[in-house]
């Protein structure tokens, strides 16, 4: 059976701050993804947009993953978690740290970004494409400075 997807959106803003250096910022939409548990075929499945190509996931704190891995790495903007090894009948929040390894590209240096969104397994989440089951939780933000 294909898994429904919980999808979250990686990508950089980009500003000048009043001084004239240009800012990017690891943005990442929803910060707190509610997804199903064990048995309930689901999958978070996070997408990188613009030159934000390679980037890891990983669940390090406070209750480790809730999927079979720990940490994965994506080269092509894309990364399937599958579905979670834990059953969701109590709720438990999984932070995890996605650094983003930005090149460099006109002016700006090539360097790394993070940002410590999380996951929450929760049954009573609404499956995807239901009133409720779509965007979740809000925004995150992380930082990184450029320069031109």
């Amino acid at each position: 059976m294909a898994l429904s997807e919980r999808p979250v959106t990686i990508r950089l803003e980009v500003h000048k701050e009043s001084g004239g250096a240009t800012v990017e910022d690891l943005h990442v939409e929803p910060s707190v993804r509610p997804m199903r548990g064990l048995g309930k075929a689901e999958e978070v499945v996070w997408k990188s947009k613009g030159r934000l190509r390679e980037f890891t996931i990983n669940f390090n704190y406070p209750e480790l993953s809730p999927f079979g891995w720990t940490s994965k790495s994506s080269t092509n903007g894309e990364l399937h978690s599958g579905e979670p090894n834990v059953g969701g009948g109590v709720k438990t929040s999984y932070g995890y740290t996605i650094t983003a390894n930005l090149p460099a590209s006109g002016g700006l240096v090539a360097r790394t970004l993070n940002i410590d969104p999380e996951v929450v397994i929760d049954d009573s989440t609404p499956p995807p494409g239901t009133h409720g089951g779509g965007h979740g939780g809000g925004q995150g933000h992380g930082h990184g400075q450029g320069h031109h």
